[in-house]
């Protein structure tokens, strides 16, 4: 069988030029009744682990039992379905209403008490997913403060972003930056703030800008995962 094992090593000689199966698309299976359950979260898990080349391949929806081919239509109905759930602060931990009173004309934004990182990874996640694919659905209105660290231009010295959510605090911190060296120092707000870095620094008149920026707003207006965004397509 000598000419079976020279075929063999033949043909092995091109196995390395054969290109590995390629997936033009980024499925999701999701379940109609459990939208954000843990097979969905599961799978946002590992595509979070993934480059973003690969997340900006385009979407493909399959409600788990049911037929049909996503040509956009099903990815729509998934964002519609999972944005409801996980932005409604009467079904999820993530978001709050601004203002309770009045819920209906509320903004949203995200609780302080944020139960996980990866929670707030995965809704950010999923806004990315849904403008870079254009499956457009309605949803809530959020603080100006949302889109201007997306941008990272906020906030800004007024504070009108952070007057948004909280006007005492908004206040506080105007005065802080407008304040004296002795005004400064003398302030304790959170103690020593943490910054993006992990160190914690004293809070003096030279860095009351970099401790407001990074530090002692950090808690109250994080955009968790919405850093994750991947670039919007374009027309």
């Amino acid at each position: 069988m000598e000419w079976q094992q020279y075929l063999y090593n033949s043909f092995r000689q091109f196995v390395p030029l054969i290109p590995p199966k390629f997936h033009p698309y980024l499925e999701l299976v999701v379940k109609r009744d459990d939208i954000f359950g843990r097979s969905v979260r599961d799978r946002l898990s590992e595509l979070l682990r993934l480059p973003k080349s690969t997340l900006q391949k385009p979407l493909r929806v399959i409600f788990e039992g049911e037929r049909g081919i996503d040509e956009g239509a099903l990815s729509v109905e998934f964002f519609r379905l999972v944005f409801d759930e996980i932005l409604d602060p009467e079904k999820n931990v993530l978001f709050r209403h601004i203002n309770e009173d009045d819920p209906t004309q509320s903004q949203v934004w995200f609780r302080e008490e944020c139960p996980t990182k990866d929670t707030a990874m995965m809704c950010g996640l999923l806004f990315g997913m849904s403008l870079f694919n254009n499956a457009l659905v309605q949803l809530p209105a959020f603080p100006q403060l949302l889109y201007a660290k997306l941008l990272g231009k906020g906030p800004k010295e007024e504070m009108e972003e952070i007057r948004e959510l909280d006007k005492d605090f908004a206040d506080r911190m105007s005065k802080l930056l407008h304040g004296t060296e002795e005004e400064v120092s003398g302030s304790r707000y959170d103690d020593e703030p943490e910054l993006d870095n992990g160190g914690r620094v004293e809070v003096t008149k030279a860095n009351v800008h970099r401790a407001i920026r990074e530090g002692i707003l950090s808690r109250r207006v994080t955009a968790g995962g919405f850093c994750r965004l991947p670039p919007a397509a374009t027309s």
